[in-house]
């Protein structure tokens, strides 16, 4: 149900967002990048991503917390998850997603082709094409069960906003 919420959400926000959004993050060295925390939250994600200089949005959609932000002219989500005894403060997972109409004219079996293909060069996200809405969506999984750092958050980030631009030019957004 979540799903279908937030799929929403980034139906109406991909277009809404202005070309000119924030420019891609940067994993630098930061001073707080050794910062632990024990929870995905909206608090703790807001910490790590503050130093992208990108302005996120907190909501709660289907009973779940989720962050999206704007950038390179599309809207992100991160969908916290996982939460231990139904407490958003005590989260062990977090989705970061984007969500794409289908690239113009391309027919749904060069789409599955490029999917898989795509798939196999990128282990750690993933493409699918949501059955409910027909967009194509890009994801990467981010756990903390026994900690994460605010460094390694940005980390993962930085990377998946690396892998958007390569998944743009693969299948020709």
């Amino acid at each position: 149900m979540i799903r279908k919420y937030l799929l929403a959400a980034a139906a109406a926000a991909t277009f809404a967002v202005a070309p000119a959004a924030a420019q891609a993050p940067q994993a630098n060295d930061y001073p707080d990048d050794r910062t632990q925390f024990e929870f995905f939250s909206a608090e703790t994600l807001n910490a790590s991503l503050s130093p992208f200089n990108i302005t996120t949005e907190t909501q709660t959609a289907g009973g779940q917390t989720y962050l999206s932000f704007d950038l390179d002219g599309y809207r992100y989500f991160i969908l916290i998850t996982a939460c231990l005894e139904d407490n958003p403060r005590r989260c062990v997972g977090a989705n970061l997603f984007l969500a794409l109409d289908k690239p113009p004219g391309m027919s749904a079996q060069t789409l599955n082709s490029k999917v898989q293909t795509f798939n196999s060069r990128y282990a750690f996200t993933k493409v699918y094409v949501d059955d409910q809405t027909g967009r194509v969506i890009l994801s990467r999984y981010m756990v903390s069960d026994y900690g994460k750092s605010r460094g390694q958050v940005r980390q993962e980030v930085a990377s998946f906003v690396t892998i958007v631009k390569d998944f743009k030019a693969f299948f020709g957004y």
